[in-house]
């Protein structure tokens, strides 16, 4: 049963963890339960020791329901920008990054009448004992419905939902992100669409890796595309896939030698990093020249040996 449990709370949040913090308003579960905000944002004062927010959850539903609040600490799953949260014998309070330890909410269990919203305050203590660096942590609701014959809460198998917060130490935390090469070839017939790598956060801090990819032949754009649209965080130690599709900006018939420059930042940084890379492009024009002279070669060919 717990099995069950956390793969649908994993599976819950794997859409929120890529998505912009600025556009994640809300999450809802399957049952029709609402949770404001779905993702928290924190920052605090180097000497600022603790923190609050508050969350709402709204019962859209036309059953009543009891709902039990509970916290819990997560890591990324894989390079997809999904995330996991732990189980058994898990310590968040030895989890540097974590903060499941450090949540206390004004509630941890209310009931919800239909069309009706609860608010939950949270306050994150004692941050000066913290590691130094960001933390992330998850407030998790239970949601069961009301038995009406009266044999109390039935609230295993239904659906849970969360709200996702990340805490970020004022000048305590490093964002440092390592580029893996990317799988560019040295040959192509024309200009690549699209550009797969790896990026990994080696600081102490989550972040939003920005930047953007562009393409030259010579003094002149051929093609650009933007890193991280959706705005998808990096944990601390994690690696994650990202794919950009490039725009043409400029078409060449001709081909020839051409450089793919990418761009990245952690989203603290005001400079860019940069990978570089050049590859050559044989070009519709060529490549429809060398094919004829390839006939022409095995035509000339083929006629002295007749």
């Amino acid at each position: 049963m717990k099995r069950v449990f956390w793969t649908i709370l994993a599976t819950a949040n794997l859409v929120m963890l890529s998505a912009s913090p600025a556009m994640a308003l809300s999450t809802v579960s399957p049952s029709g339960i609402t949770v404001s905000p779905a993702i928290e944002n924190l920052t605090v004062a180097p000497n600022q020791d603790s923190v609050s927010f508050t969350s709402e959850v709204t019962n859209n539903t036309s059953q009543s329901v009891n709902i039990m609040v509970s916290t819990n600490d997560f890591t990324s799953l894989g390079q997809n920008g999904g995330i996991s949260f732990y189980t058994g014998n898990y310590s968040s309070k030895a989890n540097p990054h974590g903060l499941a330890y450090w949540l206390q909410t004004n509630i941890d269990q209310f009931g919800l009448n239909p069309g009706k919203s609860q608010s939950v305050i949270t306050t994150i203590n004692n941050i000066n004992l913290m590691a130094r660096g960001g933390h992330y942590g998850a407030l998790i609701y239970n949601i069961g419905t009301v038995n009406p014959t009266g044999g109390g809460n039935q609230i295993n198998n239904n659906p849970v939902v969360s709200t996702l917060i990340f805490l970020s130490t004022s000048g305590q935390g490093t964002q440092t992100l390592h580029l893996s090469q990317p799988l560019v070839s040295t040959l192509y017939v024309n200009p690549p669409q699209s550009i797969q790598f790896v990026l990994t956060d080696v600081g102490n801090t989550q972040t939003t890796p920005r930047g953007y990819i562009t393409e030259d032949s010579g003094n002149r754009e051929i093609s650009r595309g933007i890193i991280n649209t959706g705005s998808g965080l990096v944990l601390p130690g994690s690696a994650r896939f990202f794919s950009v599709d490039l725009r043409s900006e400029a078409s060449d018939f001709w081909g020839g030698i051409y450089r793919l420059t990418i761009f990245y930042r952690p989203d603290n940084a005001n400079q860019y990093l940069t990978y570089s890379k050049n590859f050559y492009v044989i070009g519709p024009v060529c490549f429809w020249v060398l094919g004829l002279l390839i006939v022409i070669l095995i035509s000339i060919m083929l006629y002295r040996f007749n």
